[in-house]
């Protein structure tokens, strides 16, 4: 605990500096460099602030943040078994979501926007409790902080009663940030000769074409890539 408090006192000293030697006679807005320190500024603070509050606040962990949520998500046949396997292991269907998740259990990290996607994905659109995904990204993050970790799946999942409702097009987002399906074709090599025109969705890709690529779309196992129909859907 010292030490990360000692490491975080250095950081402000060392940001602080940065921004003193940069600033010279050129205000915040017209310089992206000190804002981009600002903004690394606002992270630091808002980490510490959800650390304190989840020290203040442990309940966060275990409940949901607005009482009137308590039920959402956990009626009898809301949790399937199925879907939650599919997101753990990146096999939904989806690709861009696919290739997030095994980006995230390869390498231990994804950066916020798609750490967001994937809770939002999985509470959204499989509605999935935040509590059952909750242990699965812990073990995968690797820089895991619970502080982080609890009030932003609960944010994401629209559980805080403070916050508007995330919810993500995974497939406007894969268009958006892997235009050209790079990212996709590294993580889900099966969908690698996918021509560009259906890599964000297999789904509707012709029969033909499925055959000519060596995919199979609908079903599971070999190369079938999405697992269920009703989950394609």
């Amino acid at each position: 605990l010292r030490y990360v408090i000692v490491a975080t006192r250095e950081k402000q000293e060392e940001l602080r500096a940065a921004q003193k030697k940069k600033s010279g006679s050129n205000p915040v807005k017209n310089n992206p460099w000190l804002r981009s320190l600002a903004s690394f500024q606002s992270r630091m603070h808002w980490r510490s602030h959800f650390i304190q509050k989840l020290e203040t606040q442990p309940s966060l962990e275990c409940q949901d943040q607005c009482l009137a949520f308590s039920n959402l998500r956990r009626q009898p046949g809301d949790f399937n078994q199925q879907y939650y396997d599919a997101w753990c292991e990146g096999r939904t269907g989806f690709p861009f979501v696919d290739a997030c998740m095994r980006c995230l259990i390869r390498c231990g990290w994804v950066n916020f926007r798609m750490r967001a996607m994937l809770v939002s994905f999985a509470t959204y659109n499989l509605w999935l409790d935040w509590k059952k995904i909750a242990g699965h990204l812990a073990r995968v993050f690797l820089d895991y902080e619970p502080g982080i970790h609890y009030p932003q799946l609960q944010m994401q999942a629209g559980t805080t009663g403070i916050n508007a409702m995330r919810v993500y097009n995974v497939t406007k987002q894969g268009k958006d940030q892997d235009p050209n399906g790079i990212f996709i074709r590294n993580f889900c090599p099966e969908l690698k000769d996918v021509p560009m025109e259906y890599i964000h969705e297999p789904c509707n890709m012709p029969l033909n074409v499925q055959r000519k690529v060596g995919v199979r779309i609908g079903g599971s196992g070999g190369n079938r890539y999405c697992i269920t129909d009703a989950m394609a859907s």
